[in-house]
């Protein structure tokens, strides 16, 4: 089988978040199952994703009115997956994937991502990616492809986020080179303007979210963004797949950057990790205190206000906190004035430090995702590779990775309102854990025991491929 992704994102070369990340492990996935894989992205030259694969000229493509890009092609790290990078330094070359700064937008964004998904089509037509059998379009940056590609191979659409549509006003439609009897409300037309990710919705043979709990949500008005109608109206509704993450990468047996390497039977090495990251962020040494770790985007949705909210609560149990993260600066600002509130109980990092995260995952006791919306995470998977225990709230994918701590069973702890009530009355369940320390090496195994590798994901796919393949 011949798969095409298409995606703005791909780890290592550009990530934003989960979306990068997937991308890349998944198609190394499909890759070692023998998969034929390809990625479709742009070829980003400037700024933090400057960071791409050696590649060389294979030709130039028209990608119609008029236009024609350069497309390189590489090997991703020397191996299987093959990269196909769409050159146009008017439109990629910049300083930010999507903004010139994390939060904004650049005002060309609709001409930025349809000259991806036009290039795509092209490709998609030329012997570059002859006999292809489904191409796989992740989020909206790639949601228009099916529209180039009327009568093409099977389409898949994958959501990773809903929140993010690719909205724009009509005005902005001529840039996508389609013909305006597809700007209208059975198809591309959204409230007045264009949606691409409506449109990957409705013209594509399939479409998937990133976990089962995700796929139902999505269907209700709640969490539905507006698109729950459109969604309903197909034949089929989502197929929810959970995400994986790379056991290669994230393996704390085999992680140099962490201080002390462990696997659940060298339990005791852990704690040299413990005492690291206390160490490191100037937390009391020692203290005895349940290590609370928390790695994201500082945003509304990872309720990081709900966080802020119980900080005076949390402080008055034994546990110390530690958050790595950027984003709203009004959050970054209480975040920061609350650690200097708590010090030596609470740090606070607003930066991208890849070695600190590790460190976090490695060195905390419990890791919290007090998430308003989830459609998977991958941050509860890789923390409980590591033996941080996860506290979260049960939304999407957290729901469908974390079961409630109990005799003999469970991972993790989850608390349903989005309330400080209920965040504290988690955290507090898993104190009470903690203080019983044989109950909590229990725990810490049971977490590291759960399989969040792509071995069992990749089949979902596959068998999803098959059935888009017979129904063309």
């Amino acid at each position: 089988m011949r798969v095409v992704m298409v995606s703005a994102e791909m780890h290592p070369y550009a990530v934003t978040g989960g979306l990068g990340s997937v991308v890349g492990s998944l198609s190394r996935a499909l890759a070692g199952r023998g998969v034929e894989t390809s990625v479709v992205m742009p070829m980003y030259e400037a700024g933090a994703a400057a960071s791409q694969p050696g590649s060389t000229l294979a030709g130039t493509l028209p990608a119609g009115g008029g236009e024609s890009f350069d497309l390189h092609e590489a090997r991703d790290s020397d191996g299987p997956v093959r990269l196909l990078l769409v050159r146009c330094p008017a439109r990629f070359a910049r300083d930010g994937l999507y903004g010139p700064t994390p939060g904004e937008a650049y005002e060309d964004n609709a001409d930025r991502f349809a000259f991806l998904c036009r290039a795509a089509a092209s490709l998609l037509s030329s012997p570059f990616c002859d006999g292809t059998d489904v191409v796989h379009c992740h989020d909206w940056h790639a949601a228009l492809v099916p529209a180039y590609l009327p009568g093409g191979p099977a389409t898949v659409l994958t959501i990773h986020n809903l929140a993010y549509q690719g909205n724009f006003p009509v005005e902005d439609y001529p840039v996508t080179g389609l013909p305006g009897s597809l700007l209208v409300p059975g198809v591309l037309e959204f409230w007045g303007g264009f949606s691409f990710m409506k449109a990957g919705i409705v013209l594509s043979n399939a479409v998937t979210t990133v976990s089962p709990t995700y796929a139902r949500e999505i269907l209700t008005a709640e969490q539905g963004m507006g698109l729950d109608g459109v969604l309903r109206s197909r034949s089929t509704p989502p197929d929810g797949i959970l995400n994986g993450i790379d056991y290669g990468e994230w393996d704390p047996a085999g992680d140099a950057e962490i201080a002390s390497r462990f696997d659940a039977g060298r339990l005791s090495s852990r704690r040299l990790c413990v005492e690291d990251l206390r160490e490191g962020l100037g937390l009391d040494p020692g203290s005895g205190s349940m290590l609370v770790g928390m790695v994201g985007r500082l945003t509304y949705q990872k309720g990081v206000d709900l966080l802020i909210d119980s900080l005076d609560r949390l402080a008055a149990l034994p546990i110390q906190l530690a958050v790595l993260g950027s984003g709203e600066s009004r959050l970054e600002s209480a975040l920061l004035g609350a650690s200097a509130r708590y010090p030596g109980r609470m740090a606070v990092r607003t930066a991208f430090d890849v070695t600190l995260a590790r460190k976090i995952y490695a060195g905390s006791d419990c890791f919290l995702m007090p998430s308003l919306f989830e459609p998977c995470g991958i941050s509860q998977m890789i923390a409980m590779r590591y033996g941080s225990v996860p506290i979260v709230r049960r939304t999407g994918g957290l729901a469908d990775t974390v079961l409630e701590a109990g005799p003999g069973s469970g991972n993790g702890f989850l608390f349903d309102r989005p309330e400080p009530d209920d965040l504290v009355g988690a955290v507090e369940r898993a104190v009470s854990w903690f203080s019983n320390r044989h109950a909590w090496t229990w725990m810490v195994r049971r977490a590291m025991a759960a399989d969040n590798s792509w071995d069992r994901r990749v089949e979902d796919y596959l068998g999803l491929y098959r059935r888009v393949v017979g129904g063309v």
